[in-house]
């Protein structure tokens, strides 16, 4: 171990490397334990790390070896979905629950979740999700609720301009609207779908509405506007779908299907 120590920390022989990814961790406990020790996991947790603040890392063999495909190679056996609880433990660049009678659960983690998952070790935690066996023998308990949830805002100044937030990041600009809000919103597995008011600040036409559809990975989607000036509104799921009944002198009814990304306009 000393010996190790004394390689990675040489500060004669720093070299560029990348950073360790979920993947390249994934491979190494998967692939290559068990060559390294719990000792020596952390201390290349410690240098992926580090490398974010100082854009070096040691010169050691396995960086090398990490690019290797292994990970490209596995693929998914069974996934049976279910609920984990118990108290979220993390060592040697893993994560696992320990359950009341003393067993483990494995949990999959990724380079977004990692956050979340570590600020919640030590605690009990229950999670639904699904238990994920892959072609190596490996079973991982794939939680579905680890990721923050997704948070929408919407500030209108006084020029009219309205700026649509994701996360506090700003994402779409809507301008001739007095004011704007969120008149419902539907989470699913893989988004979230905004039913956004637009509102004129007139009587006679006094609003419109859009649909923001927004994701954890990729690009938010804005709708354009639909409906027939009124400020009413009724929303509901029907059939697996969103549906919006808009009054007016021709009621209007318009349907968001999740499954085709697509917003139509009912016939009467």
């Amino acid at each position: 171990m000393a010996a190790l120590t004394s390689t990675l920390f040489n500060p004669i022989k720093q070299i560029q490397c990348p950073l360790l990814s979920q993947r390249q961790r994934f491979w190494m406990r998967t692939t290559l334990h068990p060559p390294f020790s719990q000792a020596e996991y952390l201390l290349l947790e410690l240098l992926s790390r580090e490398h974010e603040k100082t854009n070096f890392c040691a010169e050691f063999p396995a960086f090398t070896l990490l690019s290797a495909p292994a990970m490209a190679d596995l693929t998914i056996e069974s996934k049976i979905p279910g609920t984990a609880e118990g108290t979220v433990k993390y060592a040697s660049m893993d994560f696992w629950l320990e359950t009341d009678n003393g067993d483990t659960i494995d949990l999959a983690d990724s380079d977004e979740v990692y956050d979340y998952l570590i600020d919640k070790v030590g605690e009990k935690v229950r999670f639904d999700g699904a238990s994920v066996t892959y072609s190596n023998g490996h079973t991982y308990f794939e939680q579905a609720a680890t990721l923050p949830a997704l948070k929408v805002s919407l500030n209108t100044n006084d020029e009219g301009v309205t700026h649509i937030f994701l996360n506090e990041e700003p994402i779409f600009t809507v301008t001739d609207y007095y004011r704007a809000h969120v008149v419902k919103e539907y989470t699913t597995s893989d988004n979230k779908i905004s039913v956004i008011q637009l509102l004129t600040g007139g009587t006679g036409f006094p609003a419109m509405h859009m649909l923001l559809v927004s994701h954890h990975h990729g690009q938010p989607l804005l709708t354009p506007t639909f409906g027939t000036c009124s400020d009413m509104i009724e929303t509901k799921v029907e059939g697996g779908k969103i549906v919006m009944e808009v009054p007016g002198k021709a009621d209007e009814t318009w349907t968001w299907d999740n499954a085709t990304y697509r917003l139509v306009k009912q016939q009467s």
